[in-house]
């Protein structure tokens, strides 16, 4: 039985439950955040080129009238994004040469607004107790391998 659903959102969305309290980024059972400053822009690279990024995976719970989303996989993305939104660090020259000089409060060419337009694609759970998001995480994050540079390329 199915107990997910894939929908997308922008980045303005991600932005906007952000600062109302409306995301958990940092539950219980993820780590702290881990990705360096050249992965963070990396990525941001990859959102200015309209490039697509994995999906994330959250699930939702009631909080009083709110619904607050909880991140269960993408907890480093959403970190990197958010924090080149609050102008925490610029894109590296080695990732974006172009747009290295730039943080996003002052992006050249609408680039803030195609920023915040783009997409993500996520998979929001329904209704699964916290053991069984609990086991997803666990199956999401027990084999990864990392890619040799060869395969990088």
């Amino acid at each position: 039985m199915k107990n997910f659903d894939t929908r997308t959102y922008s980045i303005a969305d991600i932005v906007e439950w952000d600062s109302n309290g409306l995301l958990e980024i940092s539950p219980d059972f993820q780590r702290r955040s881990v990705w360096s400053d050249k992965a963070k822009s990396y990525l941001i690279d990859t959102v200015l080129r309209g490039k697509p990024m994995p999906k994330i995976l959250i699930t939702q719970k009631l909080e009083g009238a709110k619904i607050v989303r909880v991140v269960v996989d993408g907890q480093q993305r959403l970190r990197a994004i958010l924090s080149y939104y609050n102008g925490d660090f610029k894109i590296s020259k080695a990732h974006n040469k172009e747009l290295s000089a730039y943080n996003f409060a002052n992006l050249p060419n609408n680039l803030d607004k195609d920023f915040l337009k783009y997409e993500l694609g996520i998979d929001l759970l329904f209704d699964i107790p916290y053991n069984e998001i609990l086991d997803i995480f666990a199956r999401l994050n027990s084999y990864t391998v990392k890619l040799t540079p060869a395969r990088i390329i």
